[in-house]
């Protein structure tokens, strides 16, 4: 899936991860929350760095197998 953009309301999130690698984006925002999604058939995982809090802190998704 490298190089493919997948919108992220398209794709919702199947489990996640709140102690991942920590990612900082171009504003200096971090986290190290990731999201695991399905995507025509593959999986990807996804930073929740570019979600909004409220998104982020709310969520009831299972935590992903490991």
């Amino acid at each position: 899936m490298q190089g493919r953009d997948i919108p992220r309301d398209e794709e919702p999130p199947v489990c996640r991860i709140a102690n991942g690698i920590t990612v900082t984006d171009e504003v200096g925002g971090h986290s190290s929350m990731w999201f695991r999604v399905e995507h025509d058939g593959d999986q990807a995982w996804m930073p929740a760095i570019p979600m909004r809090p409220e998104q982020v802190e709310n969520t009831t998704l299972p935590g992903c197998p490991g």
